[in-house]
C-alpha cells in the first residue's frame, strides 16, 4: 500500500536532475519541474493506480527541453478527472488498465513519442491530448510508436489530438489507431 500525494500548489524543482516517482497506488501531481535534457528527465509510474492532477495552481510537469522525455505509466488512467497540465518536450504515456483516460493539456508544442491504452482485453479508456502549439506524432525512424488503443475488437475509446492556436499544426508521422 502506498501513494504519493502532492497538494495543489506544492512544487518539486529538481534543477537539472531527473525526477522519478513510483508507487503502487495513485500519484497526485503538482509543480514538478526540471531542466534535464535526457530521455529520463521525468518518469512517473503508478503500478496499480492512476496519475492525478492535484489542482490548477501550477503546471503539473515542466520538462521543456526538446530532448527531455516525460514518461507516464498508470493502471487506472492519467489525468482522469482533471487533465494534467504540462510544459514538456516529448511524451510517452501508457495506461495498462481496462479503464481510465489519458488526458494531457500541453501549454506549448509537443512531440508524442507514444500514447497508448495497452490492456490486451476490452479497453475502455480515451486518449485526449491538446496543445497550445504544434503537435507531432513522432515517426518510427526516430523511435515513435504512435497513438493507439490496443485490445480486443470490443474495446471502446476515442483518440483526440488537437493543436490549438493560430497557425499551429498537427503532424502525424506514425499510426493513430483506435
Amino acid at each position: 500500500v502506498g501513494a504519493i500525494t502532492l497538494t495543489d500548489g506544492a512544487t518539486i524543482n529538481a534543477g537539472s536532475g531527473t525526477i522519478t516517482m513510483t508507487a503502487p497506488d495513485d500519484i497526485t501531481l503538482s509543480g514538478l519541474s526540471t531542466t534535464n535534457a535526457t530521455t529520463s528527465a521525468v518518469s512517473v509510474t503508478s503500478t496499480a493506480g492512476g496519475i492525478l492532477d492535484a489542482g490548477n495552481t501550477n503546471v503539473d510537469i515542466v520538462a521543456n527541453n526538446a530532448a527531455a522525455r516525460t514518461t507516464l505509466s498508470a493502471a487506472t488512467g492519467i489525468g482522469v478527472a482533471n487533465g494534467l497540465e504540462t510544459t514538456i518536450g516529448n511524451l510517452v504515456a501508457t495506461n495498462s488498465g481496462t479503464a481510465g483516460n489519458i488526458t494531457i493539456a500541453e501549454t506549448d508544442a509537443l512531440v508524442i513519442r507514444n500514447a497508448a491504452q495497452t490492456n490486451a482485453g476490452a479497453s475502455a479508456g480515451n486518449i485526449d491530448i491538446t496543445a497550445v502549439g504544434a503537435v507531432t506524432v513522432e515517426a518510427v525512424g526516430t523511435g515513435g510508436t504512435g497513438v493507439t488503443i490496443d485490445g480486443l475488437a470490443a474495446s471502446t475509446g476515442t483518440i483526440t489530438l488537437a493543436a490549438t492556436g493560430n497557425g499551429n499544426s498537427l503532424g502525424v508521422a506514425h499510426n493513430v489507431t483506435s
